[in-house]
């Protein structure tokens, strides 16, 4: 099963606890790209895919001190995966400052930044959700994994630019 993760702009009075979050606001999604994203991105998530392939591989149990330390969450994995302080049970919320915040960050990432941990074996290796990596290559990060970090990252500028929240979550 994939996991598929969901962006939504909305009005910042529009998220609360009790909300369904269904205000208008424009959604989109990333299929399943976005993993790959915040691991091309964010050291973070890709020392966590260690560990997780890790443990995935390991036939004995494993001892987490034996992996190398997970440093720090960093904003591309908070922004592109929806992980923060503002994560309630289904979902995570971002207030306007914060959007403004990721959409400058996201906006400094430009085709050559996403390719700088480009490795379809290492991603074959740590068991990221796409399919065919070996196979399709460059063709599956120029047609698939670049158009949807663009649309990320025009959502978000989008929702800065309108002074709006971002709901993120994943089904």
């Amino acid at each position: 099963m994939s996991v598929i993760t969901y962006y939504q702009r909305c009005a910042p009075d529009a998220i609360d606890a009790e909300s369904d979050f269904d205000d208008g606001g424009e959604t989109i999604d990333l299929d399943k790209a976005s993993e790959v994203i915040s691991w091309l991105l964010s050291p973070c998530k890709r020392a966590e895919q260690v560990h997780f392939a890790a443990i995935v591989e390991s036939r004995e149990p494993m001892d987490p001190k034996a992996l190398p330390p997970i440093p720090p969450i960093d904003d591309f994995a908070i922004a592109v995966e929806g992980r923060g302080s503002n994560q309630e049970e289904t979902h995570c919320y971002f207030e306007p400052h914060e959007v403004i915040r990721f959409a400058k960050l996201l906006g400094t990432i430009d085709v050559n930044t996403l390719r700088r941990n480009l490795d379809f074996k290492a991603m074959d290796a740590m068991h990221l959700p796409l399919d065919n990596r070996m196979e399709e290559g460059e063709e599956l990060f120029t047609e698939y994994i670049v158009p949807l970090f663009e649309k990320l990252k025009q959502f978000y500028q989008r929702a800065a630019n309108a002074r709006q929240a971002v709901m993120v979550w994943h089904e």
